[in-house]
């Protein structure tokens, strides 16, 4: 497993939510003042991509006169 005592103030890990939750227990149970962020690949993603809801679909379809299709991809 891990061992918290060398990792660094501000270390990232990267894991799957399943290792993230034990990962986290251990963690706050033998390493309280560690400063250490978990992030799934998931977690990741929605930081890197993001999508448009359809208030602002509908926005730029009404403002800019965008077709659908292309204000969604906009």
């Amino acid at each position: 497993m891990l061992d918290f005592s060398k990792l660094l103030d501000g270390s990232i890990i990267i894991c799957p939510n399943s290792v993230k939750k034990e990962l986290v227990k251990i963690k706050s149970k033998d390493y309280p003042t560690k400063n250490v962020k978990f992030f799934s690949k998931e977690d990741l993603q929605e930081g890197f991509y993001f999508s448009y809801g359809l208030d602002a679909i509908s926005y730029l379809h009404q403002k800019y006169h965008y077709d659908y299709d292309l204000a969604e991809e906009v």
